[in-house]
């Protein structure tokens, strides 16, 4: 399974993205190399995910081709939550 780990809102003032970063690795045992900020209101590395997306998630020709087509494309989205002090 693909996994592209992103941290949106990445143009908000006091986002930490450090700390969220550290989160991911963390807690997924994910490389933070990995780890792609996006801002999807200013548009900010939405490109950039794309690319990824489409060269790392595998399409339903590429699983046919490899003879997995009969397992069933899934995506998984993880929300986030704001805590406000």
């Amino acid at each position: 399974m693909a996994v592209i780990p992103v941290i949106n809102k990445v143009d908000v003032e006091n986002v930490d993205i450090q700390q969220v970063t550290d989160e991911i690795e963390m807690s997924f045992g994910l490389e933070r190399e990995q780890v792609i900020g996006v801002s999807a209101k200013t548009g900010f590395n939405v490109e950039n995910l794309l690319e990824r997306i489409i060269s790392e998630v595998p399409s339903a020709k590429r699983l046919e081709e490899d003879g997995d087509f009969g397992k069933a494309l899934k995506g998984y989205l993880v929300d986030s939550w704001f805590i406000q002090d």
